[in-house]
C-alpha cells in the first residue's frame, strides 16, 4: 500500500489532492474538483457531526495558484464572527505544494452559548482574537514520501476572554515557529516543532485573590514524536467527532449531559476505538517549555523565577511503558520570603526528573479497554487489576535526576524503587553534596535554623567522603534500608 494511500483519511486537508502540473495555469474547473475533493476528505475525517456540503469552503484558480477561503465551521452553540481563513496553494514538482500567503481572520469572535457544564462553572462565554501582523507558509507533500515543512510569524497577538468571573487578556508581542515532519519506514513520520512566544502577558481574575498577573520575558516550547501514524491520528479526530455527536444527540432536554459513568454502547465503542489509536499513534513524544524572567503576581503577593523549565514523554521500549517529566527552577525571588533563614537558604537552583516505567504497554491498553467495558457495571475488581499488572513488571519508581544548587553547597541524586508486588520493594539511590560543612557552619549561626545542626552533623558522620564530596549510598531491600552498608532501618518514622 502506498504512502498515499494509507492517508486516505489525515488530519492533512491537501493529502488526498492530485495536483495539477507544476506551473501550469489553474483552471476554473480544476479549482472545482479539488474543492470537492476536499469535501470528500473532511466527510471522511468528520464522519456524520458535520454536513461536508455546507463547509464554508471556496477555491477559486490565481495564476498558477488556487486561492482558498474557509470560513467557520458550523458547530451548534457557537457562533464565530469573522472573516475566513485563507491562502493560496501552488503546485509543485513531485506532487508537492506550497502553501504561501496564509492569514487568519483578525479580529475574530467566538461566542458560546447553548453549552452546558454541570462540573465547569467558570466556562468561557466569548473569545476574541486579533493579531497585528502575519506571515505563514507550508510546504506540503502529500505522500509524505519527502520532508514538509510549516513556518510562522505572528506580531501583536492578543486573545480576550470573557467568562462568569470576568475578562481574561492575554498579549504575546511576537510569536515565531517552525515544524517538520519527514518520513521513517512505511507511512510513519518524526515530526518536530519548535515555538518561540516573546513578551508574553496574561491577566485574569480570580476569586480567592482578585487578579493573577502573568508575564514572561520569553516562552521556548519544542516537540518531537516519533514513528507517528497520521492514519491512526486521523482514525482518532474521526471517532472523537464521532463521540462528541453522539454525545450531543443524547444530551436531555433539561440540557445536562449524559451520565458520562454509565455511557450507551455506541459511545463504549467510540471510546474503546480512540484507545487502541492512541496507543498506536506514535512510539514517543517529548516536550519541553522553558520560561525565561517568569513573573507571577497574585493580588498582593508576587515573585520573579528567573528561568523555569518543564518537559517531559513517554514511549515503551521493548513494549515497556515509561513516563518521564522533568522540572528545573533558576533564580526564584520574591518579597513575600521572609528575610533571615528562609531567604539564606532558598535553593537558587532545583531540578527534579522523575519516571514511572516497567508496566506491559499491551497490558495497560487491556486494562483500560476492560475499565471502559466495565463503566457503569461495576463488576471488575480495579485493585486486583491493577495489582495483575505488576506481574509482567516490575513497576519502577525513578528519579533520572536531582541537583540543589544553595550556593555554596551543592546536592546531586539519582535513584529508583522497583515494585513486583506491594510486599516485594526494591531500592536503591546515591545522594552526593560538596560544601555540608559550609552549609553546618551557616546553619548554626542562624537562630532559627540551629535545630537542624544536629542533623545535618548526623548526615555528614553516616556519609562516606570522596574527595570535596560527602556520599550517602542508599538500598532498600527486604525491609531494611541501608547508607553505605549501614543499617538505619531503626530510623525510619513509622518503623
Amino acid at each position: 500500500m502506498s504512502r498515499a494511500a494509507r492517508l486516505h483519511y489525515t488530519v492533512i486537508a491537501l493529502g488526498l489532492l492530485a495536483a495539477p502540473a507544476a506551473r501550469a495555469e489553474v483552471t476554473a474547473d480544476q479549482a472545482q474538483s479539488l474543492e470537492q475533493q476536499i469535501r470528500v476528505w473532511f466527510a471522511g475525517l468528520a464522519g456524520p457531526a458535520i454536513d461536508a456540503n455546507a463547509l464554508p469552503l471556496r477555491l477559486t484558480p490565481d495564476g498558477d495558484s488556487f486561492r482558498v477561503e474557509f470560513g467557520p465551521l458550523p458547530i451548534p452553540g457557537v457562533a464565530i464572527t469573522g472573516g475566513p481563513v485563507t491562502a493560496s496553494a501552488k503546485p509543485l514538482d513531485g506532487g508537492r505544494w506550497s502553501i504561501y500567503d496564509m492569514r487568519l481572520p483578525s479580529p475574530m469572535k467566538t461566542t458560546m452559548s447553548g453549552i452546558k457544564l454541570d462540573s465547569v462553572a467558570a466556562i468561557p462565554t466569548a473569545f476574541t482574537m486579533t493579531i497585528a501582523e502575519q506571515e505563514m507558509h507550508a510546504i506540503l507533500d502529500p505522500g509524505l514520501a519527502t520532508t514538509s515543512s510549516y513556518d510562522g510569524k505572528l506580531s501583536g497577538f492578543s486573545q480576550v476572554v470573557e467568562g462568569p468571573l470576568g475578562t481574561q487578556t492575554t498579549k504575546i508581542d511576537r510569536v515565531t515557529f517552525h515544524n517538520t515532519w519527514h518520513p521513517t519506514d512505511g507511512a510513519r513520520q518524526t515530526v518536530l516543532s519548535e515555538t518561540t512566544l516573546e513578551g508574553y502577558s496574561s491577566v485574569q481574575p480570580m476569586k480567592e485573590v482578585g487578579t493573577l498577573t502573568i508575564t514572561a520575558d520569553r516562552i521556548r516550547s519544542s516537540a518531537g514524536i516519533e514513528q507517528a501514524d497520521f492514519g491512526q491520528l486521523g482514525r482518532l479526530i474521526r471517532t472523537a467527532a464521532s463521540l462528541a455527536a453522539d454525545v450531543q444527540a443524547g444530551a436531555n432536554p433539561s440540557g445536562k449531559q449524559p451520565d458520562a459513568a454509565n455511557p450507551t454502547p455506541a459511545q463504549r465503542e467510540a471510546m474503546r476505538a480512540m484507545v487502541v489509536a492512541m496507543a498506536s499513534l506514535a512510539a514517543s513524544m517529548d516536550g519541553e517549555q522553558v520560561l525565561e524572567g517568569l513573573r507571577v503576581q497574585a493580588g498582593d503577593h508576587g515573585g520573579r523565577i528567573a528561568e523555569l523549565v518543564i518537559g517531559g514523554g513517554f514511549a515503551a521500549p521493548d513494549g515497556k511503558a515509561d513516563l518521564h517529566m522533568k522540572i528545573a527552577m533558576t533564580g526564584l525571588e520574591s518579597p513575600d520570603i521572609p528575610p533571615g533563614a528562609f531567604r539564606a537558604f532558598l535553593p537558587r537552583h532545583i531540578a527534579l526528573a522523575p519516571r514511572v516505567s516497567g508496566i506491559s504497554k499491551e497490558d495497560l491498553v487491556r486494562f483500560l479497554l476492560k475499565a471502559i467495558d466495565d463503566a457503569g457495571q461495576g463488576t471488575m475488581d480495579a485493585e486486583a487489576e491493577a495489582l495483575a499488572l505488576l506481574a509482567d513488571g516490575p513497576l519502577t519508581l525513578g528519579l533520572d535526576g536531582l541537583a540543589i544548587d544553595l550556593g555554596t553547597t551543592k546536592v546531586t541524586g539519582a535513584g529508583e524503587l522497583e515494585v513486583t508486588s506491594p510486599a516485594e520493594i526494591t531500592g536503591a539511590a546515591e545522594l552526593r553534596a560538596s560544601g555540608l560543612d559550609t552549609l553546618i557552619e551557616r546553619a548554626s549561626k542562624m537562630q532559627e535554623t540551629k535545630t537542624a545542626v544536629p542533623v545535618l552533623l548526623l548526615l555528614k558522620g553516616i556519609g562516606r567522603q570522596d574527595g570535596k564530596e560527602v556520599v550517602w549510598k542508599i538500598a532498600y531491600e527486604d525491609n531494611k534500608v541501608t547508607v553505605n552498608g549501614t543499617d538505619m532501618s531503626a530510623l525510619v518514622p513509622g518503623r
